[in-house]
């Protein structure tokens, strides 16, 4: 079952200011992010659980030196009022950026 990617406004700024240093690497986050709908735990992603202040998020690899950071949340769609599990994407950028 496809889950819906929810990004957040900091996910948005991110991936804007990476995607400005890294165009070529473009193709490689949507890739990414169409597998993490589908099983976000596809070995591809190499998806591992986060502590510390990340505790309750997931980090994928999205390239060599790409991660990023997200969680499970149940969605409430308002005009069907169905609980859909979905993905809201936190952050992107290099190891170093997002941890």
């Amino acid at each position: 079952m496809k889950r819906i990617i929810i990004p957040s406004s900091a996910f948005i700024r991110a991936s804007k200011h990476y995607l400005k240093k890294h165009p070529d690497d473009a193709k490689d986050i949507s890739e990414t992010i169409d597998i993490l709908a589908y099983d976000a735990f596809d070995i591809r992603l190499r998806t591992h659980i986060l502590h510390g202040k990340f505790k309750g998020c997931y980090a994928c690899d999205a390239g060599y030196n790409l991660r990023i950071i997200f969680e499970f949340i149940d969605y409430s769609d308002k005009k069907t009022k169905i609980k859909i599990n979905a993905i809201v994407l936190h952050t992107i950028g290099t190891h170093e950026e997002v941890y």
